[in-house]
């Protein structure tokens, strides 16, 4: 997605990086604007699942340490869990 000047401006006044709107567009609510433009929003609501979702992907992050697939032509063949280093 291109972002206009006026926006670039903003987002360096208001100490916004791109990753953070990126973050706004993908878990953010879309809302109707006016003149058919769309308004994305993270809200208290957004925000919480978002939290919630990041922290099973931590925890999921943590089991998955130290696991390799082996893979050939596309097929998962195997799944083992290295010991500890």
């Amino acid at each position: 997605m291109t972002i206009s000047s006026h926006a670039q401006a903003r987002m360096q006044q208001r100490g916004m990086p791109a990753e953070l709107l990126d973050i706004i567009m993908r878990c953010g609510r879309v809302e109707r604007a006016p003149g058919g433009a769309d308004k994305i929003f993270l809200g208290r609501h957004e925000a919480r699942e978002l939290r919630c979702r990041l922290k099973q992907l931590l925890q999921l992050l943590d089991r998955a340490e130290g696991s390799s697939l082996i893979v050939k032509d596309g097929c998962i063949l195997t799944v083992y869990k290295h010991g500890c280093t």
